[in-house]
């Protein structure tokens, strides 16, 4: 009896239980069983990482970039539904692809780039040598990523062209709105 229910708790059917006590062992059988055997245990084991990981107890990052890959309008919903709004959701997808640590990203980020006049690499010299190799004359500039305004106020007082700036961060456009503010710039 404990035979067939080892043999059973092996994934045989009772038929190949009854046909391994009666004649000599299918090696076939078993062969397909162990493989099998093999395939549920992967998926079992893959489940239970994905659960893990919604869990906080595991990483994500995979799982997101094969969604990312195969969905990417899906997965933005389901993180929507996740309780993060579209910003954050899109902060997920492009910076920290793992929900469990974008807060942490973002945290860590701000901590470094905070204080700092500039978020990336340049200067006002470098901002003044690339505008000069723009043909003139310039009526409209589209500054995306803008950080602080660093670039656009160099540009603001080196032209006349109306200057429209984008950042996927709030305290990015609130700083560069302040800082036209206190220089009585109405239009930036």
């Amino acid at each position: 009896m404990r035979l067939i229910q080892q043999l059973l708790a092996g994934g045989l059917t009772l038929k190949e239980c009854k046909a391994c006590l009666e004649t000599k062992l299918d090696k076939a059988i078993l062969k397909s069983r162990l493989n099998a055997l093999d395939r549920e245990i992967e998926q079992k084991q893959q489940s239970r990482n994905l659960l893990a990981a919604l869990l906080s107890e595991g990483e994500l990052k995979t799982w997101h970039e094969k969604l990312n890959k195969v969905a990417p309008d899906i997965h933005t919903d389901w993180l929507i539904n996740q309780g993060f709004e579209e910003k954050e959701a899109l902060h997920l997808r492009w910076l920290s692809k793992d929900m469990n640590e974008h807060d942490k990203y973002m945290a860590d980020f701000m901590r470094v780039f905070q204080g700092l006049e500039r978020w990336g690499p340049g200067s006002k010299q470098d901002t003044l040598k690339a505008f000069k190799k723009v043909p003139k004359p310039v009526q409209q500039i589209l500054e995306i990523g803008c950080g602080k305004g660093q670039a656009t106020r160099v540009l603001a007082q080196n032209c006349k062209a109306h200057i429209t700036t984008i950042d996927n961060e709030q305290s990015a456009l609130d700083a560069v709105s302040e800082a036209f503010a206190s220089s009585n710039k109405t239009e930036y």
